[in-house]
């Protein structure tokens, strides 16, 4: 049964980065009544969670996860931080 007072429950939420530091800090504070499916170009260090490899500048792809999915929040954290 859905819990009216925890806005979290029941929605899912795809974060793309998961696999970076701010994608797993996202994903261990994140209520546990969401359901959360991590998006990254690397493979995560643990598979904690569902995971989706993802290249986010490849719109098919993105569009193809979200369509599959249908998230309602998107967490957007991809990004180069190596340069």
């Amino acid at each position: 049964m859905k819990d009216p007072d925890n806005w979290w429950d029941g929605r899912r939420v795809l974060v793309t980065g998961a696999a970076g530091f701010l994608g797993q800090w996202i994903r261990e504070r994140l209520d546990p009544a969401a359901t959360f499916i991590g998006t990254d170009i690397l493979q995560p260090h643990d598979q904690a969670y569902e995971y989706q490899p993802l290249d986010v500048l490849d719109p098919i792809g993105a569009a193809d996860t979200i369509r599959r999915f249908r998230p309602h929040v998107i967490i957007h954290l991809a990004g180069i931080s190596h340069i």
